[in-house]
């Protein structure tokens, strides 16, 4: 058997060059499939995502929404989490100008009634050995839209 054949279960023989071939297509089109499922997951959240960015350019924010389980009527709800550089527990004057802004942002940026709660997560990693620590802050947004 040749270096660029191999045997099949009889005497026919594939040429390596259409299987390498086939395989590279296969990953680009798998490629492809990720980059658009990833688009289309994260477009309708790309402007608040845009804005949170230049108003908190060092939490590297990413935003989505939705359900957990659709069929089960668990609510809406429009997620946020930041990377923060500073313990979340320590200061709660800081952390509700962060939730505010954020809010604020998100009510110019998304359509606050197709979602029931507003989530903010907050994560801070003190050292790679430490754990992360985390604060979440859930509010309903008929509050924010009331007021």
């Amino acid at each position: 058997m040749s270096g660029e054949q191999f045997q099949t279960g009889g005497d026919r023989r594939i040429s390596g060059k259409p299987i390498v071939f086939g395989m590279l297509v296969f990953a680009t089109v798998m490629v492809f499939c990720f980059w658009l499922y990833w688009k289309l997951h994260t477009a309708p959240f790309a402007h608040l995502q845009q804005a949170i960015v230049k108003e908190f350019p060092d939490f590297g924010p990413v935003v989505q929404g939705g359900q957990r389980k659709m069929h089960q009527d668990t609510p809406r709800i429009l997620r946020v989490v930041l990377r923060v550089d500073f313990d979340p527990d320590s200061d709660e004057q800081r952390i509700e100008r962060i939730y505010s802004r954020v809010a604020a942002l998100a009510g110019q940026h998304q359509d606050l009634e197709s979602y029931d709660q507003l989530e903010v997560n907050l994560f801070f990693m003190p050292a790679p050995e430490q754990g992360a620590k985390t604060r979440t802050i859930t509010r309903p947004t008929s509050e924010l839209t009331a007021g």
